[in-house]
């Protein structure tokens, strides 16, 4: 079995609600290049496999959240090309709301400025906001959205594969740079998709950037089992977490896929102490910082009233709810309380605690010493219900380096985590298999 792979959120606003008003958060510096050189190179040092950065497309109602992320996820990232040499670097782009050609030529970019450690967090965008901002007048349906990111996929696939890997052959006698016949064009034409081709930056290092997924919808598996090499998932409870995981193989057999062609990374949240107390200690002033109110704000959009002034002992069915796929905006978290109260019906009061830890993103929320996170991280690991985890620091980067100093080194001492990198790419630290980039030109399985 596979030993443990990690990537870290950068979001220096920290992943809990108001914990940027903790003194030892750097929300000041959030866009200061120099803060994201000292956390790269740290995790790097560290051995973490990957920096992974998350996107919005609009500007959030909160005043308080406004420096949460204010960079561009590629341009930050290419600058820490330059200043790392192992650490891989994901960084998130929107099917809706960009265009294949040039999404495939700034990732191809990357991929060969880091020298084969770039991916590409694929997504639809869940918030309903960006449209106005890009000239629509609505947000597209959500099956639009996920039928126009698989003809996107196929399409950025065949681009970064339109230059054969031997097409460079600088000849300056015969006054040429490139072999005859070794870039071709892709007359990639479907319902949603239209290029001609091919692209004007060389085949990338890793032959395509490796593709992660954060979608768990439905329409968003269906695509990831044919498309992604990552999935970063939301979940909760380690067996629910296995037979997720097991599904997910499944549909990339089903789709002529290796099983062992995806690392499934949930979101993790480590409030780390030295001992079981201070971390319980840690967690209530995250809490007052203002996490339970953001929950608050985000059950009631989900429930349909709001649980703020809401009879803590009243009873809430799941047919009270509409159905996940039913929804535009984040299934993800929607299907997370759908998913309880479809197992029985809870009070408002019960339903509130259940989400208290977890906050509007539904992930894994780890409170413990060293030990005590060590020892859930490796159930998930034995279980196969995850192959490593996405680090989401509530204050950042204090807890990131926490989880490195304190826990990582606990899990090595039991073989499940090996903070050596394989390789200088990506996929290869991953252990996924190369991608056959001409079998896909041609229109073969992935």
């Amino acid at each position: 079995m596979m030993t443990l792979s990690f990537a870290l959120l950068l979001r220096p606003g920290g992943y809990s609600s108001g914990s940027w008003r903790d003194p030892s958060s750097r929300i000041e510096e959030a866009t200061d290049l120099r803060l994201y050189v000292e956390i790269a190179q740290r995790a790097e040092a560290a051995g973490i496999d990957a920096l992974f950065m998350a996107d919005a497309l609009a500007l959030g109602r909160d005043r308080g959240d406004h420096l949460a992320q204010p960079l561009e996820p590629v341009t930050l990232l290419s600058a820490l090309a330059a200043v790392t040499s192992h650490i891989g670097l994901i960084g998130t782009i929107s099917t809706t709301y960009t265009e294949p050609y040039n999404v495939a030529r700034q990732l191809a970019s990357l991929d060969h400025l880091s020298r084969g450690r770039a991916g590409w967090n694929v997504v639809t965008t869940a918030d309903e906001t960006a449209s106005r901002n890009f000239g629509h007048d609505s947000h597209a349906a959500h099956a639009l959205r996920y039928a126009r990111a698989d003809e996107y996929q196929q399409a950025v696939k065949r681009l970064w594969s339109s230059w054969s890997a031997d097409a460079i052959d600088v000849d300056r006698a015969a006054g040429t740079q490139t072999r005859e016949g070794a870039i071709r064009p892709i007359d990639f034409h479907a319902e949603h998709i239209s290029i001609a081709g091919a692209l004007n930056v060389p085949r990338p290092p890793q032959g395509w950037p490796l593709l992660a997924h954060a979608g768990q919808s439905p329409d968003g598996l269906a695509v990831a089992a044919r498309h992604a090499e990552l999935i970063f998932s939301v979940q909760q409870d380690v067996h629910t977490a296995a037979a997720f995981a097991a599904d997910v193989r499944a549909r990339l057999v089903a789709q002529g896929r290796r099983a062992d062609g995806i690392r499934i990374l949930p979101g993790l949240i480590p409030v780390v102490g030295s001992t079981e107390s201070e971390a319980r200690r840690l967690e209530s002033e995250l809490r007052e910082w203002g996490a339970d109110a953001d929950t608050a704000t985000e059950l009631s959009w989900v429930l349909g009233f709001d649980v703020r002034t809401a009879d803590p002992d009243r009873v809430v069915e799941d047919s009270e709810l509409v159905p996940p796929s039913a929804i535009n905006g984040p299934q993800s978290w929607y299907a997370q309380v759908h998913g309880y109260l479809a197992a029985q019906p809870r009070t408002v009061g019960e339903i509130r605690a259940k989400f208290a830890s977890t906050g509007r993103s539904g992930h894994l929320r780890l409170v413990g010493s060293a030990e005590q996170v060590a020892d859930a991280l490796t159930e998930w690991h034995d279980r196969r219900a995850a192959d490593g985890f996405v680090i989401q620091a509530p204050v950042f980067p204090r807890d990131a380096e926490t989880f490195y100093d304190e826990v990582l080194p606990i899990l090595e001492r039991r073989g499940i985590w090996d903070p050596a990198y394989r390789s200088t790419t990506l996929r290869e630290n991953l252990g996924l298999p190369a991608v056959d980039a001409d079998a896909v030109f041609e229109g073969a399985t992935a």
